[in-house]
């Protein structure tokens, strides 16, 4: 069965001890991520469509059918894959010296284990 980017994540905060609700760290860490991801997207842009791009989002409730005329579906998915593997890169880069080695331990083999 194939683990979502929430299983894993919620998965590294029970092996690092993490005290507070996960389900909301992972979701806000998540909505993090894609807006990032989305932020990256209109900046890849030229100019003229950036400017038009965020005029017609502030003129508009339909933000999902406005951001699908300049990107694929699949072109925000891999933003959003791209900037969720960098944040989360950086954030065990941070805590990684603060670990108990059977932490480590078992974030080497959670990571073993889903990239099978």
């Amino acid at each position: 069965m194939q683990q979502t980017v929430k299983d894993i994540l919620i998965q590294v905060l029970t092996i690092i001890g993490y005290e507070d609700d996960k389900d909301l760290f992972a979701d806000e860490f998540i909505k993090l991520c894609q807006d990032q991801a989305l932020i990256q997207l209109i900046n890849s842009l030229p100019e003229k469509k950036q400017l038009l791009l965020k005029q017609e989002l502030t003129q508009t409730e339909k933000t999902d059918e406005t951001l699908q005329k300049y990107f694929t579906t699949k072109k925000f998915n891999d933003a959003v894959e791209k900037s969720i593997q960098e944040q989360f890169q950086s954030y065990l880069q941070e805590i990684y010296d603060t670990l108990s080695n059977e932490q480590k331990n078992n974030l080497d083999k959670l990571f073993t284990f889903t990239d099978s």
